[in-house]
């Protein structure tokens, strides 16, 4: 009879442990979208890989912000209760975030300190986000500038968790391939950064409802225009 006291308590227990920290057991491996708002109130969504090992992760962020390709490079851990913390290295700036990860493990949300003030944050699981999966494949991209005729290129693009885009861009009758990367939106709306040899070029947009066509503007420091790309 004893016994079975015991085991029935040892259970209790465990059950008790389960409950009260199921999301920090289901760990954080995988994809994840990334938003943080600036103190000076400048919003940031990128995405970005988590790795684990043990109770410590891994990631970075790789994303244009005005102009210039930011790498951040985030080292953290997560308690048994929920709270995670982790430091993004931008360069020899050093930030810490503090959140709390949500009951169901899909959310991690808190603030961070820098040296202009204080910061929010917000990582979502990007399984929670479509993938645009339509989206990869062979495109025609098409560039106008104004004066200037348009301009063909081939374009491969693949998409992955969370609407995060890859691509390489190929001039026809040259050896020129231009690295592509961006996000598109659950509205539609996308964001395109080409890393073009005198600079970068940013590219904002919408894609059809058949996810056939993307058109919109693009620019950059020396110039401006329109741009399509299309499904062949």
């Amino acid at each position: 009879m004893r016994t079975l006291q015991y085991s029935f308590i040892f259970l209790l227990l465990l059950f008790s442990e389960l409950i009260l920290c199921p999301a920090s057991m289901a760990g954080l491996e995988g994809s994840w979208v990334f938003s943080y708002r600036t103190p000076d109130g400048l919003s940031i969504t990128t995405a970005l890989d988590i790795h684990e090992a043990g109770e410590l992760f891994t990631a970075q962020a790789v994303y244009p912000l005005q102009g210039k390709i930011i790498n951040d490079v985030l080292e953290g851990k997560i308690d048994p209760s929920g709270a995670v913390v982790f430091t993004i290295q931008r360069g020899e700036v050093q930030a810490r975030y503090t959140g709390s990860l949500s009951k169901d493990g899909r959310t991690i949300r808190g603030w961070y300190s820098e040296s202009s003030g204080v910061g929010t944050f917000s990582l979502e699981r990007a399984s929670n986000l479509p993938t645009y999966p339509q989206l990869t494949g062979q495109w025609i991209y098409v560039f106008m500038e104004p004066n200037s005729p348009p301009y063909t290129a081939d374009c491969v693009m693949n998409t992955f968790p969370g609407g995060r885009l890859e691509g390489v861009i190929h001039y026809k009758g040259t050896a020129v391939r231009v690295p592509l990367s961006g996000k598109v939106e659950t509205d539609g709306s996308i964001r395109l950064m080409l890393t073009e040899a005198n600079g970068i070029v940013v590219h904002t947009g919408t894609v059809s409802k058949d996810q056939r066509i993307i058109s919109g503007h693009w620019r950059s420091d020396w110039s401006s225009g329109t741009f399509t790309l299309t499904k062949p």
